[in-house]
């Protein structure tokens, strides 16, 4: 009965970690995807300022023409 009781017992536990392992795992999912969206809204930034910067050059050339 005790090693029925043991076995029990290490099985909750088993749980529990395996519980605890997916909670963090959702986190830091959650984490990266925050991130990910960060990163692709600076890239975004980027891309404007890059083609805004090109924009003015363009037009000062042609001042300077």
């Amino acid at each position: 009965m005790l090693n029925l009781s043991e076995n029990i017992k290490s099985i909750q536990e088993s749980q529990q970690k395996v519980h605890d392992s997916l909670v963090i795992m959702k986190y830091l999912n959650e984490r990266k995807q925050e991130n990910l969206d960060r990163m692709n809204e600076i890239i975004q930034r980027m891309l404007e300022l890059d083609e805004e910067r090109k924009r003015l050059i363009g037009g000062a050339e042609n001042d300077n023409l």
